[in-house]
């Protein structure tokens, strides 16, 4: 008797940790049964939202999935325009925890296609792609406070033939909330890096086609959504806090901070480290931006600031100053910067 009352005991022992769990279970699956229709609404709300930004969202289906450790939301056909341009892509799966809706990873798949609309003109792009990725860290309330987007094997074919390659595309953007010192409250982070690019046969030029490298991180200061002139009248600033060039024969990295000056022209300075100055002069003066007697000025100009390195290979390392109209390398003029009246 003793022996069946305590075989008893284990049983119910045994019973009530299996009931525990069917409830955790049936509980937790109720619980992602919920938040992946707070999602879904979510999203629609969002899409809904953007009609006043003149955006117009839509998809033909949207399923959740990824039961029970992930939330997936597969939209088909996702496409959104406006009356200047239109996106389109066959699938997006937007991926997330369900105890963790702050950070969400999107993987777009199949042909995104653009459409830029001009009265009756409609230019057409169609892109493919290996992967196409995006990590999206988000505030209680739903805005996007940091965007990370990386593609591979991007290529872009556009109207009369214009096609574009490249291996790898990054691109990151962050809105600071004053975390540390080096992340003003207010400040905006964005950067961009192009590895590998065959660039379009019509910018085919002195210095080929191949970009093997274009890196560029900055940092923007003051509202610029309050529109261009207000920004620059409130004190708004660009830091270039990295530029990096691998086009040819040019080699280039430096750094700069801008700003706008009254006639809404780029003005700022900064300082640069270059090599391959012959083929830029070569590039300017073939493009018609510098005249053949301006060419040869400008290479003996920086034949004199050149120094060689371990390797005894020739650079330059001179300031960089955008200043009345004109972008400057040292003593030698450029470029003409242009006016920026957009709103």
């Amino acid at each position: 008797m003793p022996a069946i009352m305590a075989a008893m005991s284990v049983t119910r022992r045994y019973l009530a940790l299996l009931l525990a769990v069917i409830g955790a279970v049936a509980a937790y699956s109720a619980y992602w049964v919920w938040i992946a229709q707070r999602a879904a609404d979510g999203l629609e709300a969002w899409a809904e939202s953007q009609a006043a930004q003149g955006w117009t969202v839509a998809w033909s289906r949207l399923d959740a999935r990824g039961y029970p450790f992930r939330l997936i939301l597969a939209l088909q056909d996702v496409a959104a325009w406006n009356e200047r341009v239109a996106l389109s892509v066959e699938r997006l799966d937007a991926v997330a925890k369900p105890w963790d809706l702050s950070h969400v990873i999107a993987e777009a798949h199949g042909v995104g296609r653009l459409q830029q609309i001009e009265g009756e003109n409609v230019r057409h792009w169609q892109a493919l792609w290996d992967r196409a990725m995006a990590s999206a860290r988000l505030s209680g309330a739903g805005e996007i406070r940091r965007l990370d987007l990386e593609m591979r094997n991007l290529k872009l074919d556009g109207p009369q033939g214009l096609a574009l390659e490249t291996t790898r595309l990054r691109v990151h953007g962050r809105i600071n909330r004053g975390e540390d010192a080096e992340r003003p409250e207010g400040t905006r982070d964005l950067a961009l890096a192009v590895e590998g690019t065959r660039l379009p046969a019509m910018l085919h030029g002195p210095l080929g086609r191949d970009l093997a490298l274009l890196e560029i991180a900055t940092r923007l200061g003051g509202r610029p959504e309050t529109g261009l002139a207000a920004w620059r009248d409130d004190g708004g600033t660009l830091d270039v806090n990295r530029l990096a060039l691998r086009l040819g024969p040019i080699e280039a990295e430096g750094d700069a901070t801008l700003a706008l000056d009254k006639a809404m022209r780029p003005i700022g300075a900064g300082k640069v480290k270059l090599r391959g100055q012959d083929a830029l002069i070569d590039l300017l003066v073939a493009q018609g931006t510098l005249r053949e007697g301006e060419g040869r000025l400008a290479r003996a100009a920086l034949t004199l600031l050149a120094q060689r390195d371990a390797d005894q290979r020739p650079y330059i390392e001179a300031p960089l100053t955008a200043q009345d109209g004109r972008l400057w390398l040292g003593p030698v003029a450029l470029a003409t910067l242009p006016v920026l009246d957009f709103q």
